[in-house]
């Protein structure tokens, strides 16, 4: 993968969400929501073995203004809550500038569900406190970067060590 001043951070954080969703077993469940000021499932649940069908709605994906990280978080704990699996984990990608809600009471009722989150926050302007604070509360890691092009690399590394977890309980 080469990358130059044209690449937007979007598009980068599309290549890390397929390249993460590559290491996992084909029928584990996947699911992107991207979000601005408002939400949307670009991949509803789905297993991660249908490569093609995600790649399609990846590269569909487009811009967005604004960000409401709040009501993202709640939809992806929400549909999570309703997966069977033995792990489920939720990465969030964002600057982490949105309004001012309550993200602890929401990751106690993801972490009452077998939920983890995990945060990686980019952009010197990121509001790393925030992001921080989301991802102990959710009892996963918290990243940062101001280069996107190493959102790829934080992705997968995180994907495998949430894979490694997993095989070591089992």
């Amino acid at each position: 993968q080469r990358f130059d001043e044209r690449t937007t951070k979007l598009e980068v954080a599309k290549i890390a969400a397929f390249s993460a969703m590559k290491l996992l077993n084909p029928l584990d469940q996947v699911g992107l929501l991207s979000f601005n000021a408002e939400w949307e499932w670009t991949i509803p649940m789905t297993e991660a073995g249908k490569r093609e069908q995600i790649a399609g709605r990846l590269a569909a994906l487009t811009h967005g203004g604004g960000t409401d990280l709040f009501k993202a978080v709640q939809e992806g704990v929400r549909v999570l809550k309703n997966v069977q699996a033995v792990k489920k984990h939720l990465i969030t990608l964002s600057d982490g500038l949105t309004p001012n809600m309550d993200f602890e009471a929401a990751m106690r009722d993801a972490v009452a569900n077998n939920i983890t989150v995990t945060t990686v926050a980019l952009g010197q302007d990121a509001d790393r406190t925030l992001m921080d604070a989301i991802a102990h509360w959710g009892q996963g890691r918290s990243y940062y970067t101001d280069n996107a092009i190493n959102i790829p690399r934080i992705f997968t590394a995180e994907t495998i060590l949430v894979s490694r977890g997993l095989l070591e309980e089992e």
